[in-house]
């Protein structure tokens, strides 16, 4: 980015108003807040359904992979569980060509029966030190 800010046309990323005005307030770990506007940022690139985004499509991803205070796929995956515990995001797993593919959808009734659907197991996240998240909104 420069000083000149952002160019005509810049793109927008859409968040929904509930995780503004209920979850982020309760948020205190800056990967956690990382951590979910990376995967908003990747989500809404998704078009169709189910829409979901993957836990290697972020890691790949060059932006995600800088402005981290330590190790950018710990720091990563650890918000990215902190959010799954707040209840921002649900996380399943499936076998595709022989290999795990982990799933990150959105917390939301659609996305529940989707993430039902087509993930066969949920997955655990790297287990998150500290106590826990205040309780959802």
């Amino acid at each position: 980015m420069t000083d000149e800010g952002f160019p005509p046309r810049a793109r927008f990323t859409a968040l929904p108003s509930q995780f503004v005005s209920g979850f982020l307030p309760q948020m205190e770990d800056l990967a956690e807040v990382k951590a979910c506007l990376f995967f908003f940022w990747k989500l809404g690139q998704k078009r169709g359904w189910p829409r979901f985004v993957t836990l290697s499509e972020l890691l790949a991803d060059p932006a995600v992979a800088t402005g981290w205070a330590g190790d950018p796929q710990n720091e990563l995956t650890r918000g990215l569980a902190l959010a799954a515990r707040r209840g921002v995001l649900i996380c399943r797993s499936r076998e595709q060509a022989g290999r795990r593919e982990d799933l990150l959808f959105l917390n939301t009734e659609m996305d529940r029966k989707a993430a039902e659907t087509i993930g066969v197991a949920g997955f655990a996240l790297p287990a998150v030190t500290g106590s826990p998240p205040v309780d959802r909104p």
